[in-house]
């Protein structure tokens, strides 16, 4: 199973390539009702992700095991949402996790702030 592309957040939160497809390069590598393994195609990278329970008895995929390809040219950090959202996609089409997901949004950080921006600087909001 491969599949080019992802959710537009998740593409929100990594640095930008010169080449775009990179970024957005996964296959499953492997299956069962224990996890999905999948890999960046362009650098290699393997994120490894364990099928759990969550508070409701929901499966969901735990935190990631990567294994980094040594002679990549960028961390493995910079696709890990990507895979995340690729391999929930994939584990859900093969039956293995819920069909709707069950957890909370990610919270936008700091590294989501447009470096373009004049200043970058979060401001603190008054709640009066």
């Amino acid at each position: 199973m491969s599949r080019k592309g992802g959710e537009a957040a998740a593409l929100d939160n990594i640095a930008v390539y010169s080449d775009a497809t990179m970024a957005n390069d996964f296959v499953v590598e492997s299956s069962s009702e224990y996890g999905i393994n999948v890999r960046h195609t362009s650098e290699r990278h393997l994120y490894l992700f364990a099928i759990a329970n969550d508070d409701s008895g929901a499966k969901i995929l735990a935190a990631p095991s990567v294994r980094a390809f040594k002679n990549a040219k960028h961390a493995p950090e910079d696709f890990q949402e990507l895979a995340r959202v690729f391999a929930e996609d994939a584990a859900r089409s093969l039956g293995l996790i819920a069909s709707s997901r069950t957890i909370d949004p990610i919270e936008p950080t700091l590294d989501a702030i447009d470096p373009l921006a004049s200043d970058p600087t979060p401001k603190p909001t008054s709640t009066a």
